[in-house]
């Protein structure tokens, strides 16, 4: 079965920062895990922390869905499907277009899990 990862770099409107992070938890979450083929997620937030001379990030977010079916196109077709209706609802406390607009791109594997750096 095909495993991706469809990464999901995201901000929030100025002064909604605690709404953001209450819907993508509270919400957000859970209606996509409703999604077959999602199965797992991870968020993230950006670090003060770069690395000296790297530009800044332009996303304060970042999630990573594991995504586990055998045709990718399914879960991503239904999520899509599914967004701004009342199964998927979206909170206004989200950039949603122009500068900051939130970005998703699925990554599929390169290497086969035995291959992975780091593994011996």
């Amino acid at each position: 079965m095909p495993k991706a990862i469809l990464v999901v770099m995201a901000n929030s409107r100025p002064g909604s920062e605690e709404e953001f992070n209450r819907w993508y938890d509270e919400v957000h979450l859970a209606d996509v895990r409703k999604i077959p083929g999602f199965v797992a997620a991870r968020r993230f937030m950006a670090s003060p922390h770069q690395l000296p001379g790297s530009e800044p990030p332009g996303y304060r977010y970042l999630t990573l869905w594991e995504i586990e079916a055998d045709d990718l196109a399914e879960p991503l077709a239904a999520m899509a499907d599914a967004v701004g209706t009342p199964d998927m609802p979206i909170s206004d406390a989200m950039v949603l277009v122009g500068q900051g607009a939130a970005r998703t791109v699925l990554f599929e594997p390169v290497a086969q899990p035995s291959a992975q750096v780091g593994e011996r």
